[in-house]
């Protein structure tokens, strides 16, 4: 990861990682490292504006804040993640927080479809069944 760091920043483009997507991914890191994933990353100095973390499942508020802090994106695949029961995305909590949350596809090889209707579409409902509060749900002009 240190090198492909170096690499993007000699040639200005971005760094693109999967990060905290199942919760076995999450406790593996924490075994390994002592600390979230998003932290360690952190440490090694991979997190900034040119870093977009995909799925972000399983991160805590100390996570979000990182990446928030750090400018870094937190991609959001409901289309992948939702079907094999990888949980929800924290998309209210992202947002409070002022972290930049986007929605993607992934890989026609691991979702549904490529269609960004349909990933709004569902990175909209979720948020309806974590709450009966409207006011906490994911605004369609948001998503």
């Amino acid at each position: 990861m240190c090198g492909c760091r170096d690499l993007a920043r000699k040639h200005g483009v971005g760094i693109h990682s999967h990060v905290g997507e199942s919760k076995v991914q999450a406790l593996m890191g924490i075994r390994r490292y002592g600390k979230a994933l998003v932290q360690h990353m952190d440490d090694l100095d991979l997190i900034g504006p040119d870093f977009t973390a995909a799925h972000t499942i399983w991160l805590d508020d100390n996570d979000l804040k990182i990446m928030r802090d750090k400018g870094g994106s937190l991609a959001h695949n409901p289309d992948s993640n939702m079907p094999p029961g990888n949980c929800m995305f924290r998309f209210r909590e992202t947002r409070d927080m002022g972290a930049n949350g986007v929605i993607g596809t992934d890989g026609a090889h691991c979702s549904d479809n490529q269609n960004m209707y349909e990933a709004m579409r569902h990175a909209s409902t979720p948020s309806k069944t974590q709450t009966p509060n409207p006011r906490r749900w994911a605004r369609l002009e948001e998503v």
